[in-house]
This record gives structure tokens, sequence and C-alpha cells, in this order.
């Protein structure tokens, strides 16, 4: 990782590193389940209008208008909202402290929250209107409903179209039979339901490859976010002792590879944006995890720039632009676009060389190294801080980052297994609706099943299989996009630092356990929720 020197740009860039990329992947977890949220809460209100539809009809003969009654519903939910706003950020006032000392004791970042009071409100309008917005384009609905049609549960005429599963003609089990017809008659209700379980699940994979790239194998998210890192790195203080020490590190058995570059704190102008300059021996040392496109400088006049610059029009690979520093003017070929978490995105990256044809004052005082297999890093540090311990000071890059991936890593996993339990809890919701839905407008058709000699536990299991290919289907969708997809959304996310590709590491096996865990938890809670079929007789059914 590139280590600037104490300048204020160094200064802020670490102390906000690591909030920067936790902030970023709360605010995405947060995203997915803000949008999972408002197709719940649709998928709510069109269940209301379905379990109250005869009530709707009733009104409707009495007089009531429709603006009153999609008036009501909306006020309905809207005051919900304000309720549930004002108790969540009462919750998140109770909550920030305690998660500031977590993040303070785990990954010593100092944090005094403070919700400022117009921020809460604005959050909470936000909310409630985007609500009630969503209420009103729900209900309108309820215009086309006539009260004849809303008694008769919302049907016009009789049902003419095609039966796919005839029941005199299926060759599977007589409830899966009735499952797939049941499927096909709530096409609209199993639409969002598959929508809901599959944004669920990309959630719950997006959680795992993060966890799982910062704690237990982060090795690419460690290339991706700092660039070529070494195991040692050496600051020379003075300039007149570089050639010196670099010769005895050369010579030094444990050392495998060496090259030098910039301490940092070189800025510039290129075509009038303002820009940082990492400066390298020789590019050949630089892993080609940090080069997005074309390849990286080798000659004098050449240059290759960040993803962010690569995005504004006036830069491309084969492009000569204009580098201004302390009123010298050079014209560098762009050779390619290369990724490392620097300056926001606005920094190049060039040779020695070619920083000398403008300021040959500039020295490369930062000497990094790798080391032979089996060598101890800090038997090594000690080694050479006892030597030259008066003109060096040493670090070890792999190890910092190492430590830094492990700080985040630990103040994500809360959000990340949150993220996983909220998942779970919303499919339970989800799963109770439209159970008890079911259950309430299918009660006759149970009741006659039921007088005619099916078992509670063949009804419960019906009920069940209505809904299993379908939560299977938007399981395995929303494992797939998450997959398959986590990368691009992460650079999308993170393109404003400077990174331009991913290659974050995303354990199948963890996924295929997610989706059997999801799949037998929606089966089974189902399962559960339709008990109540076992206490009540067919002849409630068929006459409540």
């Amino acid at each position: 990782m590139y280590f600037l020197p104490m300048t204020y740009e160094f200064a802020r860039e670490t102390r906000t590193f690591m909030a920067t990329i936790v902030g970023i992947t709360v605010m995405a977890l947060a995203g997915i389940l803000f949008i999972i949220c408002a197709v719940v809460v649709r998928f709510r209100i069109n269940n209301h209008i379905e379990t109250t539809i005869k009530n709707i009809g009733i009104l409707k003969a009495m007089g009531y208008e429709n603006k009153q009654i999609i008036g009501s519903i909306s006020l309905q939910f809207g005051g919900l909202t304000l309720v549930g706003g004002i108790a969540g950020i009462g919750l998140t006032l109770v909550a920030l402290p305690f998660v500031a000392h977590m993040m303070e004791g785990q990954i010593g970042l100092v944090w005094r929250p403070r919700v400022e009071f117009w921020a809460g409100s604005f959050t909470l309008l936000a909310v409630v209107v985007f609500i009630s917005m969503l209420t009103f384009l729900s209900t309108r609905r309820v215009k086309k409903l006539y009260p004849l049609m809303a008694l008769r549960d919302g049907i016009t005429t009789h049902n003419f179209r095609k039966n796919y599963f005839a029941l005199e003609k299926a060759k599977s089990p007589l409830s899966l039979s009735l499952s797939f017809k049941q499927i096909l008659q709530n096409k609209k209700q199993l639409v969002m339901l598959t929508l809901i379980v599959a944004g669920l699940s990309f959630s719950a994979v997006a959680s795992l490859t993060i966890y799982y790239s910062m704690l237990v194998n982060n090795e690419a998210f460690s290339n991706t976010i700092g660039g070529t890192v070494f195991d040692v790195s050496v600051i020379v203080q003075d300039d007149d002792v570089i050639e010196e020490i670099r010769g005895r590190l050369e010579e030094m058995p444990e050392v495998v590879r060496l090259t030098a570059r910039s301490l940092g704190g070189n800025r510039a102008n290129l075509d009038d944006v303002n820009i940082s300059l990492v400066i390298v021996e020789d590019t050949a040392y630089l892993g080609n995890h940090m080069l997005v496109e074309g390849r990286f400088p080798v000659h004098a006049n050449e240059i290759a720039i960040s993803p962010v610059l690569a995005n504004m029009p006036d830069f491309e690979i084969g492009q000569t632009v204009t580098m201004n520093r302390e009123e010298v003017e050079t014209q560098f070929l762009v050779t390619g676009v290369v990724q490392m978490m620097q300056d926001m995105g606005f920094f190049s990256l060039l040779t020695e060389e070619g920083m000398n044809r403008f300021d040959p004052d500039v020295r490369l005082r930062l000497i990094d190294m790798d080391l032979i297999a089996g060598v101890e890093i800090d038997d090594f540090i000690d080694l050479i801080e006892a030597r030259d311990g008066d003109v060096i000071r040493a670090f070890s890059g792999r190890r910092d980052i190492e430590a830094i991936l492990a700080g985040m890593g630990t103040a994500v996993t809360p959000v990340a297994i949150g993220n996983v339990i909220i998942s779970a809890v919303v499919i339970i919701l989800v799963l109770y609706m439209i159970m008890k839905t079911m259950i309430m407008r299918r009660h006759k058709e149970l009741g006659i099943q039921k007088a005619l000699g099916f078992t509670n536990f063949q009804l419960m299991n019906q009920l069940a299989m209505n809904l299993l290919p379908v939560i299977i289907l938007g399981t395995v969708i929303g494992a797939v996009a998450g997959y398959f997809g986590f990368n691009s959304i992460f650079v999308a996310l993170m393109s404003g630092t400077g990174i331009g590709t991913a290659d974050l590491p995303t354990p199948l096996l963890w996924v295929i356990i997610l989706v059997i865990g999801m799949v037998a938890l929606s089966y089974g809670v189902a399962m559960l929720i339709s008990r109540r079929i076992r206490k009540i007789s067919a002849y409630e059914l068929v006459s409540e």
C-alpha cells in the first residue's frame, strides 16, 4: 500500500480510509434493504386491499367516494410509517453510543456520534412522503373496483382461462398439482414474493462476500484497495544516505526483490485538474491487479491515470496530456489506467525518469522489499533498525494492511450478520402475511377438502408447496445475481475512491448453504404458520 508523508492530505486519508469503506458498505446494504422494504410495503398494501375487498365494496355501495377510501388507506399506512420512523430514530439514538464504543475498542476509531435534529427530521419526512406516494400509487386499483365486483372478491365473470393442471390428467401427487394450480391463480402476488426473496437473497450473499473478503481471504480485497503491498518498507530520512542504505539492503540475503517509490506529497496539474503523483522506480514490480486497462508507464514520457480521471472526457489511453508543476510544463502519453485508494481517485502514476523531466530534485526515499519465505518480519525490522535506526524508519505494509482489513472486518461483521438476520425476519413476516391471507381467502375450499378426507398435514403441505417453488426461484435468482454481480456493484460504489475493477471472491459453498437454508427456513415457517388449520373443523372453515 502507498503510505504518504504526514501532510494534511495523508492525515486525512489515513483517518478516513477505514471509515470510508465501512460507510460505503453500510450505506449499500441499507439501500438494498430500503428497496426491499419498499417492495414489501407495496406487497402489504395490495394484500390489505385483497383481504378487505368486500369491506371496500360495502363502503362504495354506501356512497363513499374513491378518494375517501384511498385517503383512509393512505392515512393508515402513512401513520404507521410515522410511528415506525420515530421509533427507529429513537432506537438509533440509543444504539449509536454502543456502536461507537464497539468501533473504538475494536478498530481504534474514535467517534462521538450526534444525530442532528434537521437530519433526523429530513429522513423521517422523506420516508413518510415516499411511503405515502407508494401507498397512493398502489391504491389506485380501488377506483376500478365496482361494489358488486368487490363483493365477489374481485371476480368480474367466470374464469375461462386454460387449465394447465387438470387434476384428472395429472401424474404428480394431488397436493403438488393443487399447489401449481394456486400458483397460476395468484401470479401477481407470487411475482412480488419472488422479487422480495430475490432481493433478500442478494443482500445476504453480498454480506457473506464482504465478510469473507475481509476476514477469511483478504488477499483480493487488499490488492484491490491497496495497490502493491510489500513485506517491509523503509523510509530514509536523509537524502544523502539513500544510495548507501539501499546498497546495504540489496546485499542482505533475506531480501528477494527491492524497489523504490516516492513518499507522496507531490502534486501537479494535469490539464487543469489538480492531482497527486505516485512515482515509482520500476513499474515491473507493480502487481497486475493494479492495472485496469492498457499498460504501466515504462518510458520517461509515459503516464498512467486513475479510473476517476479516465471517466473524464479529456482523458483516455493514447492521448497526450499536459502536466504543469511550478511553471514547468511537460507532455505525457497516457498508456493505461491504474487503481488504488488514494486522493479520492485524483492521482496519476509515472516513473522516476518521467518525474525527473520537470523536477530532477525529487528523491525516492521509500524503499520496498519482499523477503524470502520463512523470514520473520519483526526480526528483520529489528535488524535493520539496530544498524541504521538513526536515519531510517521501517514498517511492514503487508502487516499493516492486514491489520486494517481485520479491523474493518470486525466493524462490518455485525452489519453483515444483522443484514442476514433482517433478511430472515422479513421472509418470516412476508410468509406470515401471505399464509394468513391464503387461509382467509380459501377457507371454504380448505373446509371442503377437509370434509372430503384430506388430512391436516396434507393441507398444510399443500399451502406450503404453493410458495416453495416461488421461494426457490427467488432465492436462486438473488444468489446468482449476488455471486456474479457483486464485484460490479462494489466497483460502482467505490469508483469515486480510485477503484476501477475488483475480483473479490464469493465462496460458492457458502452461497449454496445460504440458498438451502433460506428455502428450508421458508418451508418450515410456512408449515408452522399453516398449523392453525389443525384447530379449525371442516364446518368452521366452510361457514366462517
